[in-house]
């Protein structure tokens, strides 16, 4: 889940410059988001750092022991030992892949490439944090025919819902 989040901001820069018949379709766009939303959050990270240090520790605790079966020995040229990096946390990996994605389907959405036809589609597109003034006009072309059909009261309440949320 990492690699994917970490890989989906360059898919998404490198699907910009695709041309229309090299990208994967709004819906998969579209599960590639739900799948974002299902990789591990804050209390999933909580874990891993718990894991990491536990690691560390017994890292140290190794490197005591071995430290005292063997002498010291300075390093050459001044050269320090390789330091890990910390990862990346969970949240900020989820946050810059949604983003990317919102920003990718946002753009196809301006350039018209793709038909919105279904209420459901057209809901999840609703509740994207999308960079609205480059799609307003297509989500519009979209959502007008839902407007026009006529609904019970209250039933465009989830529509508005999502958008507030986004």
């Amino acid at each position: 889940a990492r690699r994917l989040l970490e890989a989906l901001p360059a898919l998404c820069a490198a699907a910009k410059s695709a041309r229309a018949g090299e990208v994967a379709p709004l819906a998969v766009v579209l599960s590639l988001r739900r799948a974002v939303l299902r990789c591990p959050g804050p209390a999933d990270e909580e874990k891993e750092k718990e894991k990491e240090n536990a690691k560390k520790k017994k890292k140290d605790e190794d490197k005591d022991e071995d430290d005292r079966d063997e002498p010291e020995v300075a390093a050459s040229n001044g050269e320090k030992a390789d330091k890990e990096e910390a990862p990346v946390p969970w949240a900020k990996l989820r946050e810059a892949a949604g983003k990317s994605l919102a920003v990718l389907v946002s753009e196809r959405l301006a350039a018209g490439s793709e038909k919105l036809g279904a209420p459901e589609v057209i809901a999840e597109l609703l509740g994207l944090p999308l960079e609205w003034q480059l799609c307003v006009d297509a989500l519009i072309d979209a959502v007008r025919p839902l407007l026009e059909e006529p609904k019970p009261p209250g039933g465009f309440l989830d529509l508005l819902r999502l958008t507030a949320k986004a």
